[in-house]
């Protein structure tokens, strides 16, 4: 299946079997036209060792595509494939037809194929991976997510195969792309399954967990995309978790107003239904916000955090079709917190070279050792321009750093206007990718639609540097 979504079939699934000298019918055919241009331009009247030659050049290279095997496959096959190629990539989209509409005939778009049509049951692989087809949607029930799409039972459908062309499988570039599209790495299929959780965490105060968990979210929510299997592109759906139970200052960072806000932190019973999708606020950063409420009393009954609690945020974010949880897991922890860190897929714990914040690497790394979860950990040096200080005080501890982000007067900015840093300090936003990488790697994949190869892309990208190109 390729990032469209669509399978892939070559041109030999149906083969030939061999007749005569190992050949196919087709490979005979070809061998007999190479004879019949040997003895034409054996008539030529010309020297006897001019027609020789000409014999083997003009004959022999058909020959050799005939009988010669490159790959387990006739030579004259890949030549073909390469013409197809060069003219348009040609690829079988697998639909889900209804039984009584199992003997209509499938259109062929853009010529025909080897296979022609096939009948019900005749590839039952492609069935496992086929898609929804036209004529198989049905409207969405009242209350699901948009994106999910119910269909008719397996039973009920049968695969079926169509050939697909260039306009279709959208491999034309188009010229009119926003520069915005055109920097925007290529949107690829959603492979990870179920909610990815990325906890950002650090026993020290105010190294920057709060804005490197905003920009972080908001950085992926801007720029990732994925391809469903129906090839549609959509944005990818990023719910930032505000867990800072001392001070949460996320919905205020994200440029919420004050009745927002207070709204945001009232207290709730997440395990009621429907507590976590009221929980959360939207922003126009396209991140939705969820804050758990903050608390001084934290070992007073009904006030604490509990693993119940995390799990039911962590259903409702899945339930509400989220696919990334980014956590701002504050300085201190419960229960609720050590039940999301044990869920995380990486955890990124920040570190400022500080004489204060330094000392908390090896706690960090203790700390999430002795909860069993010491694979998941990396360093994010915050407001330093080198990782030295923090591989100074690491030690025997080979945890990997994610990156490193520098003290930016942007982020100041921001933080009064309410919207992200990596908008505003472009050398900010380019410290940040990787950091960003690590909570949701699929964002930073592929090139640019817009990259150039050879010269000419060298020249551009040296412009572009040099900031001649804007």
């Amino acid at each position: 299946m390729n990032e469209r979504g669509l399978v892939e079939v070559p041109e030999n699934a149906v083969r030939d079997e061999p007749i005569a000298f190992g050949l196919t019918p087709v490979q005979l055919g070809i061998c007999a036209l190479a004879v019949a241009v040997a003895a034409l331009l054996n008539l030529l009247p010309v020297w006897e060792p001019v027609r020789v030659v000409f014999v083997l050049v003009g004959a022999g290279p058909v020959a050799l595509a005939a009988a010669l095997p490159v790959r387990g496959e006739p030579a004259y096959r890949w030549l073909l494939r390469a013409v197809r190629h060069r003219r348009g990539r040609r690829v079988w989209h697998a639909t889900l037809v209804s039984v009584e509409d199992a003997t209509a005939p499938i259109p062929v778009v853009e010529g025909t194929s080897e296979a022609g049509t096939l009948q019900a049951g005749d590839n039952d692989d492609a069935s496992s991976q086929s898609a929804e087809g036209p004529g198989t949607d049905v409207p969405p029930a009242a209350g699901s997510h948009p994106n999910v799409v119910e269909r008719a039972p397996m039973e009920q459908e049968v695969p079926r195969l169509r050939v697909l062309g260039r306009d279709e499988t959208g491999s034309d570039h188009d010229p009119a792309a926003s520069r915005e599209e055109l920097e925007r790495p290529p949107a690829i299929p959603h492979v990870l399954a179920g909610l990815r959780v990325v906890g950002i965490l650090s026993f020290a105060g105010g190294v920057g967990k709060t804005t490197l968990a905003v920009e972080v979210a908001t950085y992926v929510a801007a720029r990732a995309r994925y391809r469903t299997l129906d090839g549609d592109e959509e944005a990818l759906r990023v719910l930032l978790l505000d867990a800072s139970r001392t001070s949460p200052a996320a919905g205020l960072r994200l440029g919420l107003d004050a009745d927002a806000v207070s709204r945001a932190m009232e207290r709730r019973a997440w395990t009621e239904p429907g507590a976590c999708d009221a929980a959360i606020t939207p922003t126009r950063w396209r991140v939705d916000v969820v804050t758990v409420p903050p608390s001084r009393f934290l070992e007073r009954e009904g006030a604490a955090f509990g693993a119940v609690d995390a799990q039911a945020l962590l259903d409702g974010a899945t339930e509400a079709g989220y696919q990334l949880l980014v956590v701002d897991l504050g300085s201190v922890h419960e229960p609720g917190h050590r039940h999301l860190i044990d869920q995380a897929s990486v955890l990124l714990g920040i570190v400022r070279p500080t004489i204060e914040s330094l000392p908390d690497v090896p706690r960090l790394a203790d700390y999430v050792r002795a909860l069993g979860m010491g694979r998941k950990l990396a360093l994010v040096g915050a407001m330093t321009d080198d990782d030295g200080p923090v591989r100074a005080v690491l030690g025997e501890d080979r945890l990997p750093i994610a990156g490193v982000v520098p003290r930016s007067e942007a982020v100041a900015l921001a933080g009064e206007r309410g919207e992200p840093a990596w908008r505003l300090d472009p050398a900010f936003a380019r410290a940040l990718s990787p950091v960003a990488a690590a909570a949701w790697p699929l964002v930073g994949a592929g090139a640019p639609r817009a990259a150039r190869v050879g010269l000419v892309g060298a020249v551009r990208r040296a412009l572009h540097v040099g900031g001649a190109v804007r």
